[in-house]
C-alpha cells in the first residue's frame, strides 16, 4: 500500500500514474507501526549490506528461474552502499519487490518510509510511506477523482 502525507500529492500522483482511469484516493490513518526509515543515509547503507547478503543467499540456496537469477545477479553486482542514491533504492525496491519485502520483513519491519518527490510539475519532495500489509491501516474517508 502506497500512502503520501498530503492530499495534493495523493492528487496528482493519482491523475499522472493512474489516467484514464478514475483514480481513488484515501485518506488513512497508521497505527505505530515499525518502518525502516530510508530518509537516513545511514539506514540505507546498513539495509542495503544486509540486503546485499540476503540475496546472495538467495542464490545459493533456492531453485530461481533465469530471469530471476539474473535479476539477483544484477543487483548484487550494482549495490554499492557507499553510493547508493534513493532512486536506486526504488529501482532495487521495484526490480525485487518480493525479496525486499521478504527481507524488510525478517528485520521485523512492517513497511519503509522514504523520500520521494520531483517527478513532474507540483510535486516537491516528500515522505512516501509503503505498507505491506493493508489491514495495518484505518481508511478514514475515499474520494473518487473526476477527470
Amino acid at each position: 500500500l502506497y500512502l503520501v502525507p498530503e492530499e495534493e500529492i495523493a492528487i496528482h500522483y493519482a491523475k499522472i500514474k493512474f489516467s484514464p482511469v478514475q483514480p481513488v484516493i484515501a485518506s488513512a490513518q497508521i497505527k505505530s507501526l515499525k518502518l525502516v526509515d530510508f530518509r537516513k543515509k545511514e539506514n540505507v547503507k546498513i539495509f542495503l549490506a544486509g540486503f546485499k547478503t540476503y540475496l546472495v543467499r538467495e542464490l545459493e540456496t533456492k531453485k530461481l528461474n533465469w530471469l530471476k537469477e539474473i535479476s539477483i545477479k544484477t543487483a548484487i553486482e550494482n549495490i554499492n552502499p557507499n553510493r547508493i542514491s534513493q532512486g536506486d533504492l526504488g529501482e532495487l525496491a521495484s526490480s525485487l519487490g518480493l525479496n525486499f519485502k521478504e527481507y524488510c520483513q525478517s528485520l521485523g519491519y512492517e513497511g519503509v518510509v522514504a523520500l520521494e518527490g520531483g517527478e513532474g510539475t507540483g510535486v516537491n519532495h516528500h515522505d512516501t510511506y509503503i505498507i505491506f500489509d493493508p489491514t495495518k491501516i484505518q481508511i478514514i474517508k475515499e474520494k473518487i477523482l473526476q477527470s
